[in-house]
């Protein structure tokens, strides 16, 4: 790349990215290094999230603080994935509170392509098990200073685990994440949605009527 004034040129290597394909669509990856490498800077994607370096390069100095102020979501999922759930729940001193499952349909894409696709009757669904735990860090703490309280989620159609946080009062799995929807526990699991993880979902009620609800 050049770039001139008047009185300097200015020339900079071309970047050399790292890339995966995944479901047609290319996105920044690289396990062991900087997936764009270039003179003025190199950045660190995982699976397309742009992480900080270590995250990448030396997982095993990530901590429960780095993961507790981390503002990102996505940049957070990836720190506890990189970290090592069973890690992560030692150095937290997680808890089990409640643990359960759900039979229902999912779509074999990913979150970001149900969004861009308007007839959710185009997509692919599967059945499938969602397993869910309920779980409390002693170590992580509220703004009122109780235990944080959080959902961890396995989505079936894509492997992805997603963690939610949940009010701090909550006893039961489903009935936290039905009540992020709006939903009673009863209703969440009452099989008339087509879900993706704990991302978005499309309510079935009226057959010539759906609503994109998004997570909150």
């Amino acid at each position: 790349m050049v770039y001139w004034t008047e009185t300097t040129l200015y020339w900079v290597a071309k970047p050399a990215m790292h890339k995966e394909i995944v479901d047609g669509q290319r996105r920044l990856h690289n396990e062991s290094y900087a997936a764009l490498e270039s003179d003025l800077e190199n950045l660190y994607f995982w699976h397309g999230v742009l992480v900080p370096a270590f995250v990448v390069v030396r997982p095993d100095w990530i901590t429960v603080d780095d993961i507790r102020n981390e503002e990102n979501a996505e940049v957070r999922r990836v720190m506890v994935e990189r970290m090592g759930w069973q890690r992560f729940v030692e150095e937290s001193q997680t808890r089990i509170i409640h643990t359960d499952s759900l039979r229902s349909r999912f779509p074999k894409l990913e979150p970001a392509a149900m969004v861009d696709n308007a007839n959710p009757e185009a997509l692919d669904y599967v059945d499938g098990e969602e397993k869910a735990e309920l779980l409390e860090s002693e170590l992580i703490r509220d703004f009122e200073d109780r235990p944080l309280k959080f959902v961890r989620l396995t989505c079936p159609s894509t492997d992805r685990v997603y963690v939610q946080r949940v009010a701090h009062d909550e006893k039961r799995v489903y009935q936290a994440v039905g009540r992020s929807f709006g939903l009673s526990e009863a209703e969440y699991k009452s099989g008339r949605y087509l879900r993706q993880g704990d991302v978005l979902m499309w309510a079935l009620d009226q057959a010539d009527e759906r609503v994109l609800q998004a997570h909150s």
